[in-house]
């Protein structure tokens, strides 16, 4: 089953919120999937924000779990 994250989920996870990284430890990375359209709201956030650098690493495959 493939699981078709939202923004909120997503920004959630990096944050460290327990209930959405033990939900998401249950399941394989492969199943995880991003629109498009979540993936620009992430890198428009991260171009806001006051650590872009920082942030655009966090986006990278494989560093939010």
């Amino acid at each position: 089953m493939r699981y078709l994250l939202d923004t909120n989920v997503f920004i959630a996870a990096m944050k460290g919120t327990a209930a959405v990284r033990g939900r998401l430890g249950q399941i394989s990375s492969s199943d995880i999937v991003l629109s498009p359209i979540v993936l620009g709201e992430l890198e428009c956030g991260v171009c806001k924000s006051s650590r872009p650098e920082a942030n655009a690493r966090r986006l990278k495959p494989g560093t939010v779990a």
